[in-house]
This record gives structure tokens, sequence and C-alpha cells, in this order.
């Protein structure tokens, strides 16, 4: 399972969600969400720790997943499931 390093907070991308890596939009790691997922780290305490977090779009849910580990309190992750 691939691992992707923010500072002190490792994600990991299931198997499942590379199964779908041949789809052109859903599971892909897009280069704005690894900018997305610095940002939430860098700035976790003033954006999303303790608050309530909606990933619209979530495909592989790693920014849903980031704002969980920099301290959200609850994160919904959202996506169509015909593409993911």
């Amino acid at each position: 399972m691939p691992a992707i390093r923010f500072g002190d907070v490792q994600l990991k991308i299931p198997a499942a969600a590379r199964s779908l890596a041949g789809s052109p939009i859903g599971c892909r790691l897009w280069p704005s969400s690894f900018l997305l997922c610095q940002h939430l780290y860098d700035h976790r305490a003033d954006l999303v720790s303790g608050k309530h977090i909606m990933d619209i779009g979530s495909g592989t849910g790693i920014c849903g997943l980031m704002a969980l580990a920099c301290g959200a309190a609850r994160a919904w992750l959202q996506d169509l499931p015909g593409e993911v």
C-alpha cells in the first residue's frame, strides 16, 4: 500500500482505490490534491482542528482523510458511485 507523507502525517492509499487507477477522473491523485493536503497540514489549527469537514468529489479521499489526520472532528467524503 503506497503511503504519502506530509510532515508527521502519513496517509496510505488502499488497494481498492489503486485498482481503479485507469479511470480518467475518479481514483486519481491529482496534483491539486497534494497541494490542498499540504495546505491543510500547514494550517491545520485554523482550518480543520475540531471542525466538521465535507469533501465533495473526494475521489481517493486523500483530502478528507488528511483533514481527519489534522484533527477534524468529523469528515464526510462524497463522490459519484459510477466513477469511484
